[in-house]
């Protein structure tokens, strides 16, 4: 099955892999489209709690007051480049980043004037409980959308998480609860 639609071979759970998680025949493509939107969703959900599930290349504007930019989203894997708003490029030295804390120290103070940092963030391969929580939350807002038996399933029942909406279940929340990145969204 391929992988939803946006991620080529890089999504870290395929439409097979719900459609698996739905109890639907493989072959079965008529709800491909409303499923691709409801994974891609829980995707968004889950990365937005822990970051990108894959390594993935992502290129920001910062101004720097000093030496050290904070870069949006984690866990840093490199940095490709860091051009200055006259096109120089700077040299990172070998101990510039910090990858837990996604940030990067430059040469210079970046004296306020804009920088275009050019990195790549996420996992070499998604955790397991990652994968699973983004499979409970498009099952979720499949049966949501489509009904499920008119039964809640124990762990579905709605609770309060600090950071996690409605649209992710108990069992997802829990699932990815000890990895949630503070100041994310």
């Amino acid at each position: 099955m391929p992988a939803p639609a946006g991620w080529g071979d890089t999504a870290p759970v395929t439409l097979g892999d719900l459609k698996k998680q739905l109890n639907r025949a493989l072959d079965d493509t008529s709800d491909d489209d409303e499923m691709t939107l409801h994974l891609n969703a829980a995707i968004e959900a889950v990365e937005g709690k822990v970051g990108p599930l894959t390594v993935q290349t992502f290129t920001e504007q910062h101004r720097p007051p000093g030496r050290w930019v904070s870069l949006d989203r984690r866990p840093l894997v490199s940095v490709t480049s860091v051009t200055t708003a006259d096109g120089g490029v700077l040299q990172l030295a070998d101990d510039a980043l910090d990858e837990d804390a996604a940030t990067v120290q430059l040469p210079v103070a970046g004296g306020r004037r804009p920088h275009t940092i050019v990195y790549q963030a996420g996992r070499a391969k998604a955790p397991a409980a990652h994968k699973l929580a983004v499979l409970i939350i498009a099952q979720h807002l499949w049966n949501a959308q489509h009904g499920g038996g008119g039964r809640v399933m124990p762990g579905d029942e709605p609770i309060m998480v600090p950071g996690i909406s409605f649209a992710i279940p108990m069992r997802a929340a829990e699932l990815i609860t000890d990895d949630i990145i503070s100041g994310i969204a």
